[in-house]
């Protein structure tokens, strides 16, 4: 049991510190996907797919890390309006061999930490989502990267950032379909 735990610590630590890259989605080749959208230089997708009541689009942003030579996804961050009021929340998906218990840190630049629990974990990594407040929001439209931090199972902290150039440019087009 030790010595798995050891092998999947190893392996979520090649990832991090293998060579990374931001790709574009490519959306499922289902009847359910109708728009994938990306601005030029921006690692943001916009994407919408038919709302499983079949009443209009559901739509987010989505970023994704992957490894490089093997495509896998190390960490995806996507951001939903959701509600009567659309609000905005981050959702991510983090790799397999955090220590749970510690639980995700989550800031932009140099803010404040925002700390949230895990809320579950499969086959693909563990979830967790949060809302974002007005001052989160503002704070990732103004800057550089959203940096994720968790523990590995040596207790070792791990950060990971995504990007936000483009972010204002493809939340603005999330914010729109969620008006319609």
């Amino acid at each position: 049991m030790v010595r798995r735990f050891r092998l999947i610590s190893l392996i979520v630590l090649g990832f991090v510190f293998g060579q990374l890259t931001t790709t574009e989605l490519h959306a499922a080749k289902t009847s359910s996907v109708s728009k994938t959208h990306k601005a030029a230089g921006s690692p943001w997708r916009h994407v919408c797919a038919k709302s499983p009541n079949g009443k209009g689009n559901s739509c987010q942003i989505i970023q994704q890390l992957l490894v490089k030579k093997s495509k896998k996804i190390l960490m995806s961050g996507s951001i939903r309006l959701s509600g009567k009021k659309n609000s905005p929340a981050l959702m991510l998906q983090l790799p397999h061999g955090m220590f749970i218990p510690a639980g995700i840190a989550v800031r932009v630049d140099k803010k404040p930490l925002k700390k949230t629990a895990v809320q579950t974990c499969d086959h693909r990594g563990c979830f967790t989502g949060l809302a974002l407040d007005d001052k989160m929001l503002v704070n990732m439209k103004k800057g550089k990267n959203i940096v994720v931090a968790f523990r590995n199972l040596k207790k070792q902290t791990i950060a990971i950032s995504l990007s936000l150039k483009g972010f204002t440019a493809a939340y603005k087009k999330l914010s729109s379909h969620a008006t319609r």
